[in-house]
């Protein structure tokens, strides 16, 4: 399933190189937003979750922000 979700990315933002050529600026951020979207899914999708609102798009990242802090936090208390 990641596998798919990566394939949707690389055809959004390859679509969004194409549309910023041309001008269509919001059509190319609706764009963007689509690859970023892909990618989180596939984020959760390689860690078994699905994420299928986007509700849960925005808790995912959220949820992920926190456990890069937290990771972050860890690791400067470590070498410190």
């Amino acid at each position: 399933m990641a596998e798919r979700y990566l394939n949707l990315h690389t055809k959004y933002l390859e679509e969004a190189d194409a549309l910023i050529l041309k001008g269509d600026y919001v059509q190319a951020s609706e764009n963007l937003w689509g690859a970023a979207a892909e990618i989180v899914k596939a984020v959760g999708a390689l860690r078994g979750i699905e994420l299928k609102t986007y509700g849960d798009l925005f808790q995912y990242v959220a949820k992920l922000s926190c456990l890069l802090y937290t990771s972050d936090a860890a690791d400067e208390e470590d070498s410190v």
